[in-house]
């Protein structure tokens, strides 16, 4: 075996797997699981204030819901799409904040100037 086929055959394609696909599928994955959980927790909420005070409650969770959240982690193209999109943003939110607040901080400090007598009240 070639250097060149090792490179490319061994190495190379474990490594891309990983990359771009194992990794942004588990990703989607606890995003999907961490939402639907959330949305499950919130729904039995609101089911039960719904049971006790006599109100109509029809659930947001379906099936269809659910197995789109599985498709979407096991398609490729789509788990790639969704940790881009849905994960990262969420996940890397309070990074964000912190570099935003960091990279605002002014070199010098504010001045403003004080407040100017007003010469006829001193007349």
């Amino acid at each position: 075996m070639s250097i060149w086929n090792w490179l490319t055959h061994v190495w190379v394609t474990p490594w891309l797997a990983l990359l771009l696909y194992w990794l942004p599928a588990g990703c989607a994955a606890v995003y999907f699981l961490a939402l639907t959980f959330g949305e499950y927790k919130k729904e039995l909420h609101v089911r039960r204030d719904a049971i006790e005070k006599g109100y109509n409650f029809s659930s947001e969770i379906t099936v269809g819901l659910l197995l789109w959240r599985v498709f979407a982690c096991a398609c490729p193209v789509i788990n790639i799409f969704t940790t881009v999109f849905y994960f990262t943003p969420r996940f890397f939110s309070g990074f964000f904040e912190a570099l935003g607040r960091f990279l605002s901080i002014s070199l010098l400090p504010s001045y403003s100037p004080p407040p100017r007598k007003n010469d006829e009240t001193h007349k």
